[in-house]
């Protein structure tokens, strides 16, 4: 994903989501939120259209230890598998709050144990507290995320997200 930039992804296939991209990247928020939560069916430019965010916000001199993408399975996994202590795990999850612009992609794709909703709600509440800017990428439309996710965690997600479908086709094909 080094390579997207607003000047280099393709906008003719969802031009509206595009634009919102485009301008929260430059202002850092949209329509009087602080976060988007970027939706769609797999490959069609989430996670592209979230890491140009990241570049804009980069161009503008913004120190990149304020920015950070976390791919939600993978650091969940690791929080849990990998050489981290378990009983340390809310600690990093919080950490992850410290950046000014925390990318959280492929929200919805893990097994949702209790252990994960602990940590979903860890991170998510403290998002929302503390005002943080936040892009959320998920395969998930908001009616599939309630059923996933406790409901106060959608609440906050859709409080402080603007919401952008995307739709179009696979462009991994």
């Amino acid at each position: 994903y080094r390579a997207c930039s607003f000047a280099t992804l393709d906008p003719s296939s969802d031009q509206e989501a595009f634009e919102i991209c485009r301008l929260y990247g430059q202002t850092g928020h949209y329509q009087g939120k602080l976060g988007l939560l970027l939706m769609g069916p797999p490959g069609n430019g989430k996670t592209s259209l979230a890491v140009a965010i990241l570049g804009q916000a980069l161009a503008r001199e913004q120190a990149p230890e304020s920015l950070r993408f976390w791919n939600v399975p993978t650091g969940m996994y690791e929080l849990r598998y990998g050489r981290l202590h378990p009983d340390h795990a809310a600690r990093h999850v919080l950490a992850l709050t410290t950046h000014d612009l925390l990318v959280l992609d492929d929200l919805g794709k893990y097994h949702a144990t209790p252990w994960v909703m602990e940590q979903l709600y860890l991170l998510l509440n403290e998002i929302w507290e503390t005002d943080k800017r936040v892009i959320i990428t998920t395969n998930l439309p908001a009616a599939a995320l309630v059923q996933l996710l406790d409901p106060c965690l959608v609440s906050r997600i859709l409080g402080m997200c603007y919401e952008v479908p995307l739709s179009g086709p696979d462009r991994r094909n």
